[in-house]
């Protein structure tokens, strides 16, 4: 709210500046214009001291500019310093995240896998126990142990991971 305030007091005295010039500049052209050149030479003259003064303010308003503008440069640079951070941080949780989606991908997978070897497992077990011949069962036991020992593979390698 400060700032704001400040901002309008500067323009409302920018505005009453220029309007002062100008009504001045009218008023000394109407007073003059009927004087001869010589006497408003020297007229003109009695200004120049006027004249450096606002010459003089008009640099020191230049300065002026020149410290607002540095300062500002250097709030800009502490923002930009503050957004990197943010970015780091935005990026290190983002690899985070990023590296527990795998994990839960990968849990998933593997979920998925002993699941189908389940289902693998019990469809054996059906043939083991309903079918009458020797060869299938046979084979639906070697198929049984190939499974059981593929659900034990990733198991082991789950509990690797932990």
């Amino acid at each position: 709210m400060k700032s704001n305030k400040r901002d309008i007091w500067i323009y409302i005295v920018a505005i009453f500046t220029v309007i002062f010039i100008i009504v001045t500049w009218i008023i000394t052209y109407r007073l003059l214009k009927d004087l001869p050149n010589e006497e408003r030479g020297t007229l003109g003259d009695m200004f120049g001291t006027l004249n450096t003064l606002f010459s003089g303010l008009a640099f020191a308003g230049i300065i002026f500019t020149i410290l607002l503008q540095r300062k500002e440069l250097s709030l800009q640079r502490e923002e930009l310093k503050e957004t990197r951070r943010e970015l780091a941080r935005s990026a290190e949780a983002q690899e985070k995240s990023q590296i527990a989606l795998n994990k839960q991908s990968k849990y998933t997978l593997n979920a998925s896998r002993i699941n189908a070897l389940s289902t693998l497992i019990e469809n054996c077990n059906s043939i083991i126990s309903n079918d009458r011949n020797s060869y299938n069962r046979d084979a639906a036991k070697k198929d049984k142990k190939d499974f059981i020992n593929q659900m034990y593979e990733i198991i082991q390698e789950m509990k690797n991971e932990l």
